[in-house]
C-alpha cells in the first residue's frame, strides 16, 4: 500500500514512534534542523472544532505545533486545495475564538501533500495572503508539495537530491 493512502500516511507520520520521518520532512519545507524540529513538534488532536452542532466533524491527517506554529499536514491523491484552505482557516480561527488579540496570533500552516501537479508547478509552492501591494495579510501560509515532481527530482538526481526539494 503507497503512503499516498491515509491509512499508511497516518500509520507513517501521525505515529509518535515515527515521528523522526515527519521532522525530517518538516525541517525540509521550514529549513530548520532535524534536531529542532524534533524537540518542537508536538501532536495535537487532529478533529478540528465544528462551526455549530449540525456541522460535519472535519478530521484531518496530521495535526500538531512546531514551537509555536499550528501545522496541519494533508495527503490528497486528487485536488482538494478548497477543502485545505478550510481546514487552515479553521485552524486558524481558533486563536481568534481563544481571545487571543490580533498582533499576538501564531502562524498557521497547512501543508498539503499532492500526488497530483499542475502546469508550471515548483517541486513545492509557498502561499500567502497578499494585498495588491504585494505586502503579506495575516497569519497563514499554505504549503503546496507536490509528490510526482519530488518522484520526478529523485529518479532523475538520485536520492541525495531530497535535501533539495524546498530549494526548486
Amino acid at each position: 500500500m503507497p503512503i499516498t493512502y491515509d491509512v499508511m500516511f497516518k500509520a507513517m507520520l501521525a505515529n509518535s514512534k515515527n515521528k523522526k520521518y515527519l521532522c525530517r520532512l518538516l525541517s525540509l519545507l521550514f529549513e530548520i534542523s532535524e534536531e529542532e524540529a524534533m524537540k518542537s513538534f508536538r501532536y495535537s488532536k487532529n478533529e478540528l472544532d465544528r462551526d455549530n452542532v449540525r456541522s460535519r466533524a472535519n478530521i484531518v491527517d496530521i495535526v500538531g505545533t512546531l514551537g509555536k506554529t499550528k501545522v496541519n499536514i494533508e495527503m490528497n491523491k486528487t485536488n482538494t486545495i478548497p477543502r485545505n484552505v478550510h481546514y487552515l482557516e479553521v485552524l486558524s480561527k481558533e486563536d481568534i475564538l481563544s481571545g487571543t488579540k490580533f498582533g499576538e496570533r501564531n502562524l498557521t500552516v497547512q501543508v498539503n501533500l499532492t500526488d497530483i501537479c499542475f502546469k508550471g508547478d515548483k517541486t513545492v509552492n509557498y502561499f500567502c495572503k497578499q494585498d495588491i501591494s504585494d505586502r503579506t495579510m495575516g497569519n497563514e501560509v499554505l504549503v503546496n508539495a507536490s509528490i510526482p515532481m519530488i518522484r520526478k527530482k529523485m529518479y532523475t538526481l538520485g536520492e541525495e537530491s531530497l535535501d533539495e526539494i524546498r530549494g526548486m
